[in-house]
This record gives structure tokens, C-alpha cells and sequence, in this order.
């Protein structure tokens, strides 16, 4: 064999030496990872609240409403969560509040029924939507910052209020509409 054929063979094995060491490495590294990770379950949270008839909600979170007779609170979040999510009704406005140190991957979901809803306040970067058509007399709707929201309406009167970059769908049966500006809220 030629020399440079000897020499060329070396750098290939070499090559293919060092990069399976480098494999071989990695793979401890990664398995050490997911050694160390913990399990993040996502729990139900059942949350006994006062009447209220508007919702005020604040932080990265979901909030689905239905219009029913039976009111409750159900909050879907990974267990790590849970005491950092506020919900207190106050004027009869329920006021859900996130703490600080949540992860963007964090998926917060809270499940609210009431039979009646007459305002509805989102700041941050909350997505508000309605299961099926919501029904009443008048209703406010502020939406904020980042916030977003799908709502299915039957109302006589809606104010209406939007300073969010987020995307608002608004469909149903409403008699008037009132279009709040900054201004006017200032």
C-alpha cells in the first residue's frame, strides 16, 4: 500500500474515532437530562367562588365561559402552578390573576360557568372564548395588551372596547354596539 493511502486511512479512522466519542458523549449528556427532568402533571382544580357577574382576567392563561345555570370555576394547570393562580371575587367581579415565574410552556386552562355575564375585562395575554351563544341585556367587553377573544353573543347592548394587538372575533345577534376608545376611557 501507498503511503498516502496509509495516511488518508489514519485520518478517516481518526475522523470516525473522535466523532463516536463525540456521539458517545453526547448520549450521557442527554440520558443525564432526562434522568433529572421531573414529570409535570397537569390537575383539575375545582374552586368554590362567590356570585359574580363579570370576569377580570389577567396573565398567559385560556379562559373558556358557558352560559349555564350551575356556576363553577375549573382550573386545568400543572400541578407546580396552582398556588400562584388568584381567584377572588370582589363587587361581584371575578378577578383571576397570574403570579409571577410561570413558564411560556405552561398551558393554563380555567373552565367557568355562570348564568349570566355582564362584563368582561382581559389583560395580558389572555384568550377568552364562549361555548355556544351568550345571551343578556348589556354587556362590557375591555380587551388589553396581547389578550384575544372568540365570543358568540346575543346581546341588546355591547360597549365595546379593544387597545389589544390580538385578534378579535365578535359574531351573533347584537341590537347596538358602543365603541370605546382610549379616550374615552382616559
Amino acid at each position: 500500500m501507498k503511503k498516502s493511502n496509509l495516511i488518508l486511512l489514519g485520518g478517516l479512522a481518526s475522523i470516525f474515532f473522535f466523532s463516536l466519542i463525540f456521539q458517545l458523549r453526547v448520549h450521557s449528556y442527554v440520558k443525564e437530562e432526562k434522568k433529572n427532568q421531573k414529570t409535570v402533571q397537569i390537575v383539575l382544580d375545582k374552586r368554590d367562588v362567590p356570585h359574580f357577574t363579570s370576569i377580570l382576567a389577567e396573565g398567559r392563561m385560556k379562559v373558556v365561559f358557558n352560559q349555564q345555570s350551575e356556576q363553577k370555576l375549573e382550573i386545568h394547570a400543572p400541578n407546580y402552578v396552582l398556588d400562584s393562580i388568584s381567584t377572588k371575587v370582589a363587587n361581584q367581579i371575578l378577578k383571576i390573576k397570574l403570579g409571577k415565574g410561570l413558564k411560556k410552556k405552561d398551558s393554563i386552562i380555567l373552565h367557568v360557568s355562570q348564568e349570566q355575564l355582564h362584563g368582561i375585562a382581559l389583560k395580558s395575554n389572555v384568550h377568552f372564548e364562549t361555548v355556544g351563544q351568550v345571551y343578556g341585556d348589556s354587556i362590557s367587553i375591555d380587551i388589553n395588551d396581547e389578550s384575544s377573544a372568540n365570543l358568540n353573543l346575543a346581546f341588546k347592548h355591547v360597549a365595546y372596547g379593544n387597545s389589544s394587538s390580538g385578534e378579535v372575533n365578535l359574531k351573533g345577534e347584537i341590537a347596538t354596539i358602543e365603541i370605546k376608545t382610549n379616550q374615552e376611557e382616559e
